[in-house]
């Protein structure tokens, strides 16, 4: 990371800068600079221990809160990438953050939820999803009603009758 430049994400993520890169995602001037940060830390993720990816957890469910579109798509892609280490913060998320906030991580949990392999970590996720169907807004409500989808046909019979009510 240059001393008095934009970071530069690429040499960050050649050298698994995971600090640098988490500093580049709350880097203000340029938010391509911030979705780079983001995407680089989604490609990191497979190559990393899950306790060096931890740190990257919650400036990741705070990007998701970005003006910018592509910054926040990058961090739901992030926190999906580092898979169920996130889960716990992402539910919590979901229960009280901000609507962008909820909305990032009912995506997040969704993409997740398609792919874990551990029963009990997607059954701890389901539950929130299925209340965050009430939430007020409601972006929220369509990517809670899009990540249950996901996760849908890895369901059992009790979560199967979900109230779809105020989509």
């Amino acid at each position: 990371m240059g001393i008095f430049g934009a970071p530069n994400v690429a040499r960050l993520k050649a050298r698994s800068d995971l600090k640098g890169l988490l500093t580049a995602l709350r880097y203000p001037r340029h938010a391509a600079i911030r979705r780079d940060a983001a995407t680089a830390i989604a490609e990191l993720a497979s190559s990393l221990p899950s306790e060096r990816l931890q740190p990257a957890i919650q400036p990741l469910i705070q990007a998701l809160n970005d003006q910018d579109y592509a910054v926040a798509t990058a961090a739901v892609a992030a926190l999906a990438a580092i898979g169920q280490p996130a889960i716990l913060p992402l539910i919590s998320a979901l229960r009280a953050s901000p609507e962008k906030i909820r909305e990032g991580a009912a995506r997040a949990l969704g993409r997740i939820g398609a792919t874990l392999q551990e029963p009990a970590y997607l059954r701890l996720s389901v539950d929130p999803l299925v209340n965050a169907l009430k939430d007020p807004d409601t972006a929220v409500r369509r990517a809670t009603a899009w990540a249950l989808g996901r996760i849908g046909s890895r369901l059992d019979a009790t979560h199967c009758a979900l109230p779809m009510e105020n989509l």
